[in-house]
């Protein structure tokens, strides 16, 4: 059984993460970023991808996965957006551990400890160090307990973030004009 508060809190992470994913578009590890949250969304909204798959696009015994991107990279804005997409995708795999039934315990450490409150503040902090304001992190959670009363979609969610977004970067100090738009096209 799927745990609601795991999976809404999946959802904010992967929601968030829409608005930073293509930051990471030039690194040559991209190509983690764009499977572990395709595989993230899947998971979201059928349910048909692994606990174990999504651990594994997180981080494998070779050191690949989303992971690699935040260990290797020195800029402090890339690092922000590749921790917000691992964090994602790290979350996701933990909400899916929970949903087959599996506790703490018994899943991968560097799974289990992504539901530590210290993970997700870093979150928080990865995200501000991209986005600093508040009140885009306000306006999305308020608006998401209304996308998740019905069937969860990663269309309607990006949507919806990137709605907000466009909404708040007139207050954004030094946001440029025109960037980013609904559905993350600019004018």
């Amino acid at each position: 059984m799927i745990d609601p508060v795991l999976m809404r809190q999946a959802v904010f992470y992967l929601g968030l993460s829409e608005l930073v994913e293509g930051r990471l578009a030039a690194s040559p590890l991209y190509r983690y970023a764009v499977a572990g949250l395709d595989a993230s969304w899947r998971w979201v909204e059928s349910h048909d991808v692994s606990a174990d798959a999504l651990a594994n696009l997180f981080t494998t015994e070779n050191g690949d996965g989303v992971a690699a991107g935040l260990a290797v990279e020195t800029d402090r804005e890339l690092t922000a957006a590749w921790g917000c997409s691992a964090l994602a995708v790290a979350y996701t795999a933990f909400a899916a551990y929970s949903s087959e039934g599996k506790t703490r315990g018994q899943i991968r450490e560097d799974i289990g400890l992504v539901a530590d409150d210290a993970n997700r503040l870093a979150f928080i902090s990865y995200f501000r160090t991209l986005i600093p304001l508040e009140k885009v992190l306000e306006r999305y959670d308020a608006g998401l307990d209304a996308a998740m009363a019905g069937e969860i979609k990663r269309s309607a969610v990006r949507d919806h973030v990137f709605a907000v977004l466009h909404t708040s970067a007139p207050d954004i100090p030094g946001w440029p004009a025109g960037l980013p738009r609904v559905n993350g096209k600019s004018e």
